[in-house]
């Protein structure tokens, strides 16, 4: 029982290390976060979702050559 519990746990540490380091590489990708290494997870969230927006809305707007 022990081995499994260890493995667990050791599979969660991953997990919220993939986790964190996702949201690393995220708020550096956001320019207003860039840097701000107190930024908290739903803060990077919310400004990486209007950043996404912003990129789709320029995007539709942009003319097709042809």
């Amino acid at each position: 029982m022990r081995g499994r519990r260890k493995n667990h746990n050791a599979l969660e540490r991953r997990r919220r290390e993939d986790l964190k380091r996702s949201f690393r590489e995220l708020r550096q990708v956001v320019d207003e976060l860039a840097g701000n290494e107190r930024a908290a997870k739903v803060l990077i969230l919310h400004k990486a979702t209007e950043l996404a927006a912003e990129l789709r809305d320029t995007e539709h707007h942009i003319p097709l050559p042809g």
